[in-house]
């Protein structure tokens, strides 16, 4: 039986993902070797399930789906931007969201919980909301000039993101990079 790349997130609106790519066309006027991402897929990643048997996904849904039906609607503002681990040692880019009333991370501890019921081991790091914009091979080029761009950008406001489902997708690599497939959505219940 085949077996499908999943994760669960929220989708980005329209606005959000052309700040994102304005923000990437800053960004890309460095010689940092950057892959970045394609607009149309600039998400809010809540869980990574990895490889899962294709005849599972209903359940991931079902679960999936309980979890956001026990959440009320939100909105969150996507703001600053930064690098994972660190600006100096940038390996993925990407811009934040402020998330001070704990809302995301209650909806992503709920998903967390209900997809443990179903053997998928929980996160070891702490939850930090953010759309990934882009990743790189860790190399000096470029990286004193993206460290300063990226600091310039870090009270910049990008724009409001409503939450009021999360999406289970499926992620087929290839050399052009992924393409996420909607398995399922998850509207929150209230």
């Amino acid at each position: 039986m085949a077996r499908l790349r999943t994760f669960i997130a929220v989708e980005a609106t329209a606005e959000i993902r052309s700040a994102g790519q304005r923000l990437v066309h800053k960004l890309s006027q460095t010689t940092a070797e950057v892959r970045w991402v394609d607009t149309e897929n600039i998400h809010l990643t809540l869980k990574f399930l990895g490889e899962v048997d294709e005849r599972e996904i209903h359940r991931v849904c079902q679960k999936a789906g309980a979890a956001a039906h026990a959440c009320e609607p939100f909105q969150i503002t996507c703001s600053t931007a930064g690098a994972f681990p660190s600006p100096d040692r940038p390996r993925t880019i990407w811009m934040g969201v402020n998330d001070d009333q704990g809302r995301l991370s209650q909806v992503q501890q709920r998903i967390e919980e209900a997809l443990g019921q179903l053997g998928f081991p929980p996160e070891p790091r702490k939850f930090h909301g953010h759309l990934t914009l882009g990743r790189i091979r860790y190399n000096r080029r470029g990286g004193d000039a993206l460290r300063r761009l990226l600091e310039a950008e870090k009270n910049t406001e990008f724009g409001v993101l409503p939450v009021h489902e999360v999406v289970v997708f499926s992620s087929e690599l290839s050399s052009r990079g992924p393409a996420y497939t909607v398995l399922g959505r998850c509207p929150f219940g209230h």
